[in-house]
């Protein structure tokens, strides 16, 4: 695959799940440096991209993978002339691509979670997971995710979803979640915590008709509620 066909946020994308691999996969840097050597022969006209190239995969993993992934031209023109791609096997090439899927569905989770003010012991709580695996998830995005995580957090999406149709304003969803709920009986965040996730999402309409003050009431189209 010729990574500069693709769009500057897919190589980006790809770059993040291949540097993702590297720590499973450390020989790939060294067919990278091969490969590298390879291209100086296919196309001597980008020979400093080749000299950058070479002296980046010598350097400490953090520092290489800060580079690659950087939002700058330096980090554009590497990825769009780079030996990685080339240098995957079949296998890892499956494994790049199944962690690309995994991290569009997280970037969904993230936009969640942070529009829902949801602290990492708090995601934690509600999902399962070791608070620190959700943190470097953030940074690295999941290689592998089991299908109960995988419907979990699948879980907390679909409930920011549903909050988005009650209000555009996401300090009237994140104050939904943390106000006592007659028709829940309960905090709804404390109902996250306790597992209970699927009674919230099912009641949602007629919880938020119970707990939105009139100020909030005024700000919210209540006619675009949907049930879950």
């Amino acid at each position: 695959m010729e990574l500069f066909t693709l769009s500057e946020e897919k190589a980006l994308l790809f770059h993040r799940a291949i540097m993702g691999l590297v720590r499973q996969h450390p020989n790939l840097l060294v067919r990278a440096r091969h490969e590298v050597e390879n291209q100086r022969r296919r196309d001597p006209e980008q020979q400093s991209v080749w000299d950058y190239w070479a002296a980046l995969l010598d350097k400490p993993f953090k520092e290489l993978a800060s580079v690659i992934l950087a939002d700058t031209p330096d980090g554009g023109l590497l990825r769009a002339h780079s030996p990685l791609g080339a240098a995957l096997t079949a296998g890892e090439r499956n494994a790049v691509w199944r962690r690309i899927g995994l991290m569009q569905f997280f970037r969904h989770y993230l936009i969640a979670v942070d529009d829902l003010e949801l602290a990492p012991h708090e995601q934690a709580t509600i999902t399962g997971l070791n608070e620190d695996t959700l943190i470097e998830w953030r940074v690295t995005g999941p290689g592998e995710m089991p299908k109960q995580v995988l419907e979990s957090l699948k879980q907390i999406v679909a409930l920011h979803k549903s909050l988005e149709g009650m209000s555009e304003r996401s300090e009237v969803r994140r104050r939904w979640l943390r106000t006592n709920s007659e028709a829940l009986n309960g905090v709804p965040m404390d109902l996250l915590a306790g597992g209970k996730i699927v009674l919230v999402i099912d009641s949602l309409a007629g919880a938020v008709r119970s707990t939105l003050n009139p100020l909030d009431m005024r700000a919210t189209d209540l006619s675009g509620i949907r049930q879950s």
